[in-house]
C-alpha cells in the first residue's frame, strides 16, 4: 500500500484500556493520534491537487516520498509492539508476570495495529490519482506555446501570385524547452474555392484565398488552434537563408534536394518530411552558435530576407526563454510530425551538413536520371542564364521609366524586391550589383511619388545587405 498513512479526519482514535499496561497504552495512543493527524493533513492536501501536469507530478512525487518515510517509521513501531506482545504472551503462558505485575492485554495490540481499518478508509480516488501522477512522466508540452507558420511559396520572378509548396508549423514550448514541427504536404485536400475538385488542395488555397484564410486552415490541419506568426519565402529568399546556415557553396543544390519528390516512392510525403527534418536538424546544429544563424546581426538579416510579422525583439525573447531551459537538451527536444497522419514510415535523411546534402543530391540525381525525370533532352526546372536575363530586363525597364513614370517603375520592381530575386544569381559581384540597382531604382520611384518612408526603408535594407553580409554569414 503506497499511501499507507493517508486517512480521513473522521477516523476515531482507538480507545485504550489505560488500566492495563498503562505506559505501553499511552505510547500507542500517542503514536495513533500522531498517525491520524498526519493522515488527515495529508489527505486534506491531496484533495486539492494542482491542475498543472508538471506541478501535479512534483506534488505527487513529494507526497509519496514523505508517506513512504512515515510508513517505514510506522512499520518499525508496529514490529516493536508485535515483538513485545509475543514476548509477554510467551511469559504469560509459562505463568510469569511482568516486572510491573500487570497482565498482558490485547487492547494495546489493537491500538498499534489499527492501521488495517484506517487503510480501508483511505480516499481511493485521490490515492489512484497521486500514484498515476507520480509514476507518469509529466507532459513536456504544457503551458503557453508559440506557433509560427513557415511557408515556401512557388512564385516566378516578379509574379505576385503565390502557391504554398512548403507548409510547416513550429509549435514552440518555451517553458519546457521543446519544439514540435508539423509538416503538411502541399497536396492536402482543402476547400480552395475551385469548381474542379482536383484543384482544391492546400498549395492553391494560399494563392486563391490569401494568407489569412491559408493560415487558419494550416492551424486547423496541424491541430494547434491558431498561428501567432508567419514566415513566407520564395526560391531566392530560401537560398539566402540556406547560405546563412552554412551551405554557401551548394545552396542551390540543397534547395533542389528539399524540393525533390519524384525520387521517392511516397513522393510529396517524403519531400515534406525531408523539409521538416532539415528545419529540425538546422535548429539543433545552429541554435547555440552566437555568430551563426541566430546571432547578432544574422537574426536581423534573416528576418529581413523573408516576409514575416515576427519582429527581432520577439524572436530574441523566444530564443532567450529556450536558452533558460538549456535548449536543446537532447535531439528529442525537436520533433517532426506529418499532418494529416500518414501511415507509411518516412526515411530520416542526414541533411545537417553541406557534405551530407551533396552526397544525397548525387544519389537523387542518379535516381531521377534512371527514372527519366531529368536528362535525355529534358530542360532543367531552373535555367540560371534565362533567369538572369529576365531579371536584367525588369531592372532596365524600371530604370528607364523611374523619372517619367515612377509608378510603372515601382510596379516592375516591387515583387522583385519582395522576392529578393537577385539572390539566385550565383556570381556574388553581379548579385551585389543587381541588389544595388533594384533598391536604388525602387527608392527613387517612391521618392518621386511622395512615399518617403518606403524609400528610406528600402535604402536601409540595401545598406544592411551590402555592408552586413559578412557578419550575417557568420564571418569576421
Amino acid at each position: 500500500m503506497i499511501l499507507l498513512l493517508l486517512a480521513t479526519e473522521l477516523i476515531a482514535v482507538p480507545r485504550v484500556d489505560t488500566r492495563r499496561d498503562g505506559h505501553r497504552a499511552k505510547q500507542s495512543h500517542k503514536r495513533t493520534h500522531l498517525q491520524s493527524s498526519r493522515q488527515g493533513r495529508s489527505l486534506s492536501n491531496a484533495r486539492h491537487l494542482p491542475s498543472d501536469p508538471m506541478a501535479l507530478h512534483s506534488f505527487a512525487a513529494e507526497m509519496l516520498k514523505k508517506h513512504r518515510k512515515e510508513a517505514a517509521v510506522q512499520q518499525s513501531l508496529s514490529s516493536r509492539d508485535e515483538w513485545s506482545s509475543s514476548t509477554t504472551s510467551d511469559l504469560s503462558e509459562r505463568g510469569i508476570k511482568r516486572s510491573d505485575n500487570s497482565s498482558v492485554s490485547s487492547t494495546s495490540d489493537r491500538a498499534s495495529g489499527g492501521g488495517e481499518n484506517e487503510e480501508s478508509l483511505v480516499d481511493a480516488a485521490t490515492e489512484r490519482r497521486l500514484i498515476r501522477a507520480s509514476e507518469s512522466t509529466p507532459s513536456p508540452t504544457s503551458g503557453p506555446n508559440i506557433c509560427i507558420a513557415i511557408t515556401g511559396v512557388d512564385s516566378r520572378i516578379g509574379v505576385a501570385q503565390r502557391h504554398a509548396d512548403a507548409n510547416h508549423v513550429l509549435r514552440i514550448w518555451p517553458s519546457s524547452g521543446r519544439i514540435e514541427i508539423f509538416s503538411i504536404p502541399r497536396g492536402t485536400h482543402v476547400e480552395a474555392g475551385f469548381k474542379c475538385d482536383a484543384l482544391n488542395y492546400l498549395a492553391n488555397l494560399r494563392s486563391n484565398k490569401g494568407r489569412e484564410v491559408y493560415l487558419r486552415k494550416l492551424a486547423d490541419i496541424a491541430g494547434v488552434g491558431r498561428i501567432d506568426y508567419y514566415v513566407e519565402m520564395g526560391f531566392s529568399q530560401a537560398i539566402g537563408l540556406i547560405e546563412m546556415l552554412g551551405f554557401k557553396d551548394n545552396a542551390a543544390s540543397t534547395l533542389h534536394v528539399l524540393r525533390t519528390r519524384k525520387a521517392y516512392a511516397v513522393g510529396d510525403y517524403q519531400r515534406c518530411y525531408n523539409q521538416g527534418q532539415f528545419i529540425r536538424q538546422q535548429i539543433l546544429n545552429n541554435f547555440n552558435k552566437s555568430t551563426g544563424f541566430l546571432g547578432g546581426i544574422a537574426l536581423r538579416g534573416a528576418l529581413g530576407l523573408v516576409e514575416t510579422n515576427l519582429t527581432v525583439d520577439v524572436a530574441r525573447s523566444i530564443i532567450q526563454q529556450l536558452e533558460q531551459q538549456h535548449f536543446p537538451s537532447s535531439p528529442s527536444a525537436v520533433t517532426v510530425t506529418l499532418k494529416p497522419a500518414f501511415k507509411a514510415r518516412m526515411q530520416v535523411l542526414n541533411l545537417s551538413t553541406a557534405d551530407a546534402v551533396n552526397t544525397l543530391n548525387k544519389q537523387l540525381s542518379t535516381r531521377l536520371t534512371k527514372s527519366g525525370y531529368i536528362g535525355r533532352g529534358k530542360a532543367p526546372a531552373f535555367n540560371a542564364s534565362s533567369y538572369e536575363s529576365k531579371l536584367v530586363a525588369k531592372i532596365h525597364r524600371a530604370e528607364a521609366s523611374v523619372d517619367r513614370n515612377p509608378k510603372a517603375a515601382i510596379a516592375a520592381l516591387s515583387q522583385v524586391y519582395k522576392q529578393r530575386s537577385w539572390i539566385q544569381i550565383q556570381d556574388e559581384t553581379k548579385r551585389s550589383q543587381y541588389l544595388k540597382r533594384v533598391c536604388e531604382t525602387l527608392a527613387r520611384g517612391y521618392d518621386n511619388t511622395g512615399f518617403a518612408i518606403e524609400a528610406d526603408n528600402i535604402r536601409y535594407f540595401e545598406e544592411q545587405q551590402l555592408h552586413g553580409a559578412a557578419d550575417m554569414m557568420g564571418k569576421k
